[in-house]
C-alpha cells in the first residue's frame, strides 16, 4: 500500500535523496535467543517485523509518529513536546524527567467506523474496507504549561478521535503523574463573540463531563492551558480567573433551576456567596437564587453553580433554519402570564435589524438600563409565521419581498426572549392539531400541567396585598380554604415550593404519596397567589390532586379542617421525601438509657425513614410516660409530632380559659380505661395504667388543634367520675391564647429548649356552628410580606383585621412561628440537630450500644468467640 500513497507519505523524495540511502542491513536472525538488535512485543514473532535504518525510522517518526510507552509505563492518548522555538528544556517542578523537542510523538492511532461528517481537509485518513478508516496523522493543540513558578509552551499530539474528555484524562497522567487529579486542570478558549461575561481573558476551565462525548476534531480549540497546583490545599495559580470570581451584573452564563434543567440566564444580583439568575424565555417570578460554588451551595437548595454560556446549553439559535419549528410567545399575552405558540421560521436575517412593531410585551431589565433583554447584544432576526395565533397586530414589516397577511407572520428577536426551542413551554406534539390551544404557563414550568383557555374560578385583579385574595369555595370547601389561608402565610413553605426547591426532592415512587400530584399542585396554587394578577383564585386542582391521594375528602362534604392540614402536610412530606427507599427501624428501643438519650436515638431512627421540609420546619417530639398500677413498672416511648392537639378543661363561670389551662390539662395524668389498657411486660398482663404526656421539643411552625368536637370534654369529665361515651357537640368556651409571644419554656425538656422556646400567632382557622360536619369556616391571618396587618378571609371575601378578633369561640387551629427577640427564628429539627451538634453526635449516625437490663454493654466479640459483657 505504501506504493499507492508515496505522494501522500513523500517517500519518494525521501528514498531518492542519497543522504537517506539506507545503510547495510545486517542479517542476523531476529530471534528470541539475540534481543541485542530489536526488542520484539509479546506476540510477535521475527517474521512480523522488518529492521529498517535508523534514518528511515527518525523520518517516521518525525512524520507520523509511533508507538511508544509514556512514563506511566502505558500508552496515553496524549503526548507532549516542547515547542520548537523553545531551546531549553521544561522543567516540571513535580517530575524529575525533562521534555524537548527530541521526543518522540506518543501517538496512538483509532480505528474507526466511517461517517460522513469526516471532513478529509481536517482529518487525513487511510480507508479500511467500506467501513472503517484509519488516521494517519494525530491533531496538535498548542499548550502553556502553568503553575505557581513558571510558565513553558509547546505541543501537544492527540487523536483526532480521541474525546476531551480522555485529553483532559491522559493530560494529568503525562503532565502530573505524581499528583491527583484534583491538583491539574485544563483551560480552552470558548469560540464566542462577544464574549458572555465582562471581565475575562477568555479561558474557561474544561468540565470534563460536559465533552465526555466531544471528539477532539469537532472541538474548535488550538491552544489549551494546563494549570498545575502542588497539591489540593494550595490555590489555583488562575484562582481569579475562574468564572464565579469574576461575575458581573448582565453577564450571560449557563445555570440550573430546581429542576435539574439548564437554562441560558443573566446576572441580576451579585452576594458574597450567591448570585441571582434570570432564566432567558421565562416570567421574572421564576428568577431564582444560585450559589457561586459548591462549598457555598447548602443542603436546602443543592443547585450547581454557574458554568459558562453554552457548555451545559445548546447554542441552537445559531444553526436555526428556515423551516424549523420554534416556540413564540403570543403578541397580546401578558408579562406573568405568557401564552406560547409554534411557529415556523420563513426567513433568518442576520444583518440590520429591522424595526420590529408590536410583538408581545417583554420584560425590562432593571440592572441593565431598562432595556428589552438581548442575548450577548446580538440582533439577529427570524421571520415567523404563527398559524394559530388570533390575537396579533401588525409588525410593519419592511424589506420583506413575500406579503405579510397580518396577523400571523411577524419578526422576532432570535436572541430575545420571545422564542425558545420546542418543548420548553409546550409539552404536547407539534403535528396534532387537537393540541394547537395555546399553552399558557399557570402551574409553573416544569410540573407538566399547563392550563388551556379560560380559568374558572378566578377574577383577575390587584389583592388587597400581595398573597392576600379570596379562594373560590367549590361546594362546602370552606374547611380547606381556611387551612390553605393559614399555610399560605407559612414562611418555610413559600421559600421551599415557591422557589420549587422541592422539584429535585420528589420521591415519585414513594408508595406513601401522591406521586407528586400534591406537591406540584401545591407549589402551582403558591404561584397563583402570590403572582400579585387575581383577587380571587381557586383551589380546584389542588383539592382533586388532594382527594386522590386522601379518598375521604374527594366529595362535596364538610369536613375537618385540621385533619385536612394534617393530610396535606403528610402528602407534602411524602412526596418530597428525600428517603428514597425506606429502611427497615425498630422504634421499640431496647435496654435502659437516660431521656436524653432515649430521645436522640428515637430521632436518628426517624430521620433514617423521613428527610424533608416538614421534617425540618413542623415536627417536634412529645415523650409518653407509662407506669403500671401493680408492679410501678415504668415505660418510656418519644413519639414524633405535626400539631398537638390540647384539650379544653371546662372552666366554669369564667369568660375565657387560658391557653395555659390547655397545656396544663395535655400535660396532667390520667389512668388508661379497660379498652384502651397497657401491657405491662413485666407484669405479662394488660393494666389500666397511668400515663402522663410531655413535650420533648417544639418545631419552628407550631400547629395547636383546639379539641372543641368529639370527647374532649368527656375524657375530662371520665377521669373525675368515671363516665365513658362519646359527646359530639362543640366546646365553646373562649380559649385566651397569646398573639404576640406565647412561651413554652415551662413545658419542653430539650436541654437548651428553654432560650428558643417563644412563639408568635400568624393564623387561625375559625369555626361557627354546632358540629364538626356542619357550621363554615373562616380565617384570620397575619400577613408574612406585612408583618404588621391582620387579615380576615371569608372564602372570596377578604377583609382588614387584627390578631385579637381571632380570640373568639370559633378558634379551631392556631398556627405559631418561633421567633427570638420580635424576629422569626429557626431551629432544624425542632432544635434537636443543634442539640446533637453541640455534643458533637452525629444526627445520622446512631450508636451500637445496647445496654441490657442488668445494665450491660453489649459488645462485639473477637471472630470464633461469643458475645461477652463487660
Amino acid at each position: 500500500q505504501l506504493t499507492a500513497y508515496q505522494k501522500k507519505y513523500k517517500l519518494k523524495d525521501y528514498l531518492s535523496d542519497e543522504k537517506f540511502q539506507p545503510s547495510p542491513i545486517t542479517c542476523t536472525r531476529i530471534s528470541q535467543k539475540d534481543r541485542k538488535i530489536i526488542q520484539l512485543k509479546r506476540g510477535l514473532s521475527a517474521r512480523d517485523v522488518i529492521a529498517v535504518p535508523e534514518t528511515f525510522y527518525e523520518f517516521l517518526r518525525s512524520s507520523h509518529g509511533v508507538l511508544c510507552k509514556n512514563n506511566c509505563g502505558g500508552i496515553a492518548n496524549v503526548s507532549y513536546q516542547a515547542h520548537a522555538n523553545d531551546l531549553s528544556d521544561v522543567f516540571l517542578e513535580h517530575n524529575t524527567d525533562t521534555v524537548n523537542a527530541d521526543l518522540p510523538i506518543e501517538f496512538r492511532r483509532k480505528i474507526v467506523l466511517f461517517s460522513k461528517s469526516f471532513d478529509k481537509e481536517s482529518i487525513d485518513y487511510i480507508p479500511l474496507g467500506d467501513n472503517y478508516v484509519c488516521e494517519l496523522y494525530p491533531t496538535k493543540i498548542k499548550y502553556e504549561l502553568i503553575d505557581a513558578k513558571s510558565s513553558r509552551e509547546g505541543t501537544l499530539q492527540v487523536s483526532n478521535f480521541a474525546t476531551v474528555q480522555q485529553l483532559c484524562a491522559d493530560t494529568c497522567k503525562v503532565f502530573a503523574p505524581d499528583l491527583s487529579s484534583s491538583c491539574i486542570r485544563i483551560w480552552y478558549k470558548p469560540n464566542i463573540t462577544p464574549s458572555p461575561t465582562k471581565l475575562t481573558d477568555g479561558y474557561e476551565v474544561v468540565e470534563a463531563d460536559v465533552f465526555a462525548k466531544t471528539l477532539l476534531y469537532e472541538w474548535d480549540v488550538n491552544k489549551v492551558l494546563i494549570e498545575i497546583r502542588p497539591s489540593v490545599n494550595q490555590s489555583w495559580p488562575r484562582e481569579r480567573e475562574e468564572l464565579v470570581n469574576r461575575l458581573q451584573i448582565g453577564d450571560f452564563v449557563d445555570a440550573r433551576d430546581n429542576t435539574g434543567k439548564w437554562y441560558e440566564a443573566v446576572v441580576q444580583e451579585l452576594e458574597s456567596d450567591r448570585i441571582k439568575v434570570h432564566y432567558l424565555g421565562w416570567a421574572s417570578k421564576w428568577d431564582s437564587y444560585i450559589p457561586i460554588n459548591y462549598s457555598s451551595s447548602s443542603p436546602k437548595s443543592r443547585l450547581p453553580p454557574p458554568q459558562p454560556l453554552w457548555t451545559r446549553t445548546n447554542n441552537w439559535r445559531e444553526n436555526i433554519q428556515i423551516g424549523d419549528i420554534a416556540e413564540i410567545r403570543e403578541a397580546s399575552s401578558s408579562i406573568r402570564k405568557p401564552k406560547w405558540f409554534y411557529g415556523k421560521i420563513l426567513k433568518v436575517n442576520k444583518g440590520d435589524p429591522f424595526e420590529v412593531n408590536g410583538g408581545a410585551d417583554l420584560e425590562l431589565n432593571d440592572k441593565i438600563g431598562k432595556k428589552p433583554l438581548l442575548l450577548l447584544n446580538r440582533r439577529s432576526q427570524v421571520l415567523v409565521e404563527i398559524s394559530d395565533e388570533r390575537n396579533n397586530v401588525p409588525n410593519g414589516i419592511t424589506n420583506f419581498d413575500a406579503e405579510i397577511i397580518p396577523p400571523f407572520r411577524r419578526w422576532v428577536n432570535l436572541y430575545g426572549e420571545e422564542i425558545c426551542p420546542m418543548n420548553t413551554h409546550r409539552k404536547d406534539d407539534y403535528k396534532s392539531k387537537a393540541n394547537r390551544k395555546p399553552a399558557m404557563i399557570q402551574y409553573g414550568h416544569v410540573n407538566g400541567a399547563l392550563a388551556v383557555g379560560s380559568q374558572r374560578g378566578f377574577v383577575r385583579g390587584k389583592p388587597v396585598a400581595p398573597g392576600s385574595l379570596g379562594m373560590t369555595n367549590l361546594g362546602n370547601s370552606c374547611y380547606m380554604n381556611a387551612s390553605l389561608q393559614c399555610l399560605n402565610h407559612c414562611r418555610p413553605l413559600i421559600d421551599y415550593f415557591m422557589q420549587e426547591d422541592f422539584k429535585k426532592d420528589l420521591n415519585l415512587s414513594n408508595p406513601l404519596g401522591s406521586g407528586g400530584r400534591v406537591a406540584n399542585a401545591f407549589s402551582a396554587f403558591l404561584g397563583d397567589v402570590w403572582s400579585n394578577d387575581y383577587t380571587v383564585v381557586s383551589p380546584s386542582l389542588l383539592k382533586h390532586s388532594i382527594g386522590l391521594f386522601a379518598p375521604q375528602f374527594n366529595n362535596s362534604q364538610q369536613h375537618d379542617a385540621q385533619e385536612l392540614c394534617a393530610v396535606l402536610l403528610d402528602a407534602l412530606h411524602e412526596d418530597t421525601n428525600k428517603i428514597l427507599e425506606k429502611p427497615y427501624v425498630d422504634m421499640d428501643i431496647k435496654g435502659k438509657h437516660s431521656e436524653e438519650r432515649r430521645a436522640m436515638i428515637t430521632w436518628q431512627r426517624h430521620i433514617k425513614r423521613h428527610n424533608s421540609v416538614i421534617v425540618d420546619h413542623f415536627q417536634g417530639m412529645q415523650k409518653s410516660h407509662l407506669r403500671c398500677i401493680k408492679c410501678s413498672h415504668e415505660s418510656v416511648k418519644f413519639d414524633v409530632f405535626s400539631s398537638l392537639s390540647l384539650p379544653l378543661p371546662p372552666m366554669l363561670g369564667k369568660s375565657k380559659v387560658p391557653l395555659s389551662s390547655c397545656f396544663d390539662e395535655f400535660i396532667s395524668s390520667e389512668q388508661l380505661d379497660t379498652e384502651n389498657a397497657w401491657f405491662c411486660p413485666k407484669c405479662s398482663t394488660h393494666v389500666r395504667a397511668k400515663k402522663r404526656l410531655s413535650l420533648w421539643s417544639t418545631p419552628d411552625i407550631l400547629i395547636l388543634h383546639l379539641k372543641r368536637f368529639g370527647s374532649s370534654r368527656v375524657d375530662f369529665i371520665s377521669k373525675k367520675k368515671g363516665k365513658k361515651g362519646m359527646n359530639t357537640s362543640k366546646i365553646t368556651d373562649v380559649i385566651d391564647f397569646p398573639v404576640d409571644k406565647l412561651d413554652l419554656g415551662k413545658y419542653t425538656n430539650l436541654p437548651g429548649s428553654k432560650d428558643y422556646s417563644c412563639y408568635k400567632l400568624f393564623g387561625v382557622a375559625e369555626h361557627q356552628g354546632k358540629s364538626v360536619n356542619s357550621g363554615h369556616y373562616t380565617a384570620t391571618v397575619l400577613n408574612c410580606k406585612n408583618e404588621r396587618q391582620w387579615y380576615r378571609y371569608n372564602d372570596a371575601n377578604v377583609g382588614v383585621s387584627t390578631g385579637d378578633t381571632a380570640i373568639n369561640s370559633g378558634a379551631y387551629v392556631l398556627f405559631y412561628e418561633r421567633i427570638s427577640n420580635g424576629r422569626r427564628d429557626v431551629k432544624r429539627w425542632a432544635g434537636m440537630e443543634d442539640y446533637m451538634l453541640k455534643l458533637n453526635i452525629d444526627p445520622y449516625v446512631e450508636e451500637s450500644d445496647e445496654i441490657d437490663d442488668d445494665g450491660f454493654v453489649m459488645v462485639q466479640a473477637t471472630k470464633g468467640k461469643k458475645k461477652s459483657r463487660k
